[in-house]
């Protein structure tokens, strides 16, 4: 039980249980993993849903200006 003792167990190689990272630790870098791509994915979806709006929108303007040209040529 290496994740208990920090020890490695008999089955484990000479040198396993040498890392010597707290919970504490371990807990923050899974923290900001989790904040990393909860951020990450959050960004993608709003550039997504931006780049949506902005081409529904230039659209929409378009064809405004494309019916005010025939407004004007006829």
């Amino acid at each position: 039980m290496f994740w208990k003792t920090g020890k490695p167990t008999p089955t484990e190689p000479p040198g396993a249980g040498t890392g010597n990272w707290s919970i504490a630790r371990r807990l923050a870098l899974l923290h900001i993993i989790a904040v990393l791509v909860s951020y990450v994915l959050f960004g993608a979806l709003f550039y997504a849903k931006r780049i949506a709006q902005l081409e529904k929108e230039s659209f929409v303007d378009l064809e405004a200006e494309r019916a005010s040209v025939v407004a004007m040529m006829g």
